[in-house]
């Protein structure tokens, strides 16, 4: 595997963020896990009042936040037209995954019916691969917005864009899904405003921003935010909604816990991190392995759970709290780790499929 080279030029900041890759790392473990506890029939409030629920409230969540912090980073778009010239690069690398899974799924069921299924995933975007669908759309959304000239109008956009949706849920109209959009642009929103105002304001010194993200000051919210999390996790229930309160109470513990993980998993593997002047010719092997995890998620997320059940455990009733519970979730997420890695080695080596399959124009280096 070829290194990076160093050239000494101020284009070093290039260089790919493997915290935060070890970030999204984490996020698509706890996806993998989440899978192996749901699917296995493992969800019982009774007999696990919390572990599902820490996961449920996270999971997706900081999957959202991380995909909005990351276009926090990116330049924003001048005009209209690159606003749109991105859109579309978006659509093909979410959109191309999104509608081929979804007619290879309806092909292998045996009853293909590709126009019944397109239109039963487009109004219950959870029967498929709904988090590339509803990112799409707050990407969309948020690209739009940036192309007005003032900040004021940008964000006059978008609520009116999240009040419409919010009316549209309420209305009992589920094409696209729009109680999905819904409960997942603040996450987006909130990883997006940090990295495209915050940080840069504290990098021109801002006083206080930069008291406000010192590291006193952020821990200090990370040891808040950890107990209204918890807090949160055992006063409510997190896998289903049942009044607004409780959607409420939900959404908070998620932001409340994305925060945790972010911020605490970031900063864990950024004291790491090699000093400047070798991290230029890091080799990939040498990354941490969460942050080699993270380089895949897209990968992951469209193939894991395909694998989840293959061993049966999901017709045995066991208890998580039990020792058959634990090894078979272990069963699982080793079967369907394997697979996954397999299938993802196989068709990383076929451009085409690549393409079709994941979304990518072109391997990873």
């Amino acid at each position: 595997m070829k290194k990076r080279k160093a050239t000494g030029s101020g284009n070093e900041s290039k260089r790919r963020d493997t915290s935060l890759d070890a970030v999204k790392g984490f996020a698509i473990v706890l996806v993998m896990l989440g899978h192996c506890v749901v699917k296995n029939n493992m969800v019982d409030a009774a007999r696990d009042p919390y572990v599902y629920d820490v996961i449920k409230a996270i999971e997706m969540p900081l999957f959202i936040m991380i995909s909005g912090y990351l276009a926090g980073l990116s330049p924003k778009k001048a005009s209209l037209k690159e606003a749109v010239y991105t859109i579309q690069r978006r659509a093909v690398s979410y959109l191309v995954p999104f509608f081929v899974w979804l007619l290879l799924g309806d092909f292998i069921s045996g009853h293909f019916a590709p126009l019944l299924a397109l239109k039963n995933v487009l109004f219950h975007l959870d029967w498929g691969l709904w988090f590339l669908m509803t990112l799409f759309l707050i990407t969309v959304l948020v690209l739009l917005a940036e192309s007005f000239p003032r900040a004021w109008q940008s964000a006059v956009f978008l609520l009116a864009a999240y009040i419409f949706f919010f009316l549209q849920s309420r209305t009992g109209n589920t094409f696209l899904s729009p109680h999905l959009t819904v409960r997942y642009m603040p996450y987006y929103m909130a990883g997006f405003l940090v990295s495209r105002y915050l940080l840069p304001m504290k990098a021109s010194g801002n006083k206080w921003v930069v008291f406000f993200t010192g590291k006193k000051v952020l821990w200090g919210a990370w040891a808040i935010s950890l107990c209204g999390f918890l807090w949160l996790i055992v006063g409510y229930d997190m896998v289903t909604v049942h009044s607004t309160q409780e959607l409420l109470a939900q959404m908070t513990a998620s932001l409340l816990g994305g925060y945790v993980c972010f911020f605490g998993i970031y900063q864990f593997y950024e004291s790491r991190k090699l000093p400047e002047n070798y991290a230029g010719t890091v080799q990939l092997s040498k990354q941490p392995f969460l942050a080699q995890i993270g380089l895949y998620t897209l990968e992951i997320y469209v193939l894991h759970f395909r694998f989840v059940t293959m061993l049966g455990f999901y017709e045995k009733g066991y208890s998580l709290y039990s020792w058959k519970g634990i090894g078979a979730v272990f069963a699982s997420f080793l079967v369907m780790s394997v697979l996954t890695w397999l299938i993802i080695v196989i068709v990383k080596k076929v451009p085409l499929l690549n393409f079709l399959l994941f979304g990518k124009s072109r391997p990873r280096r």
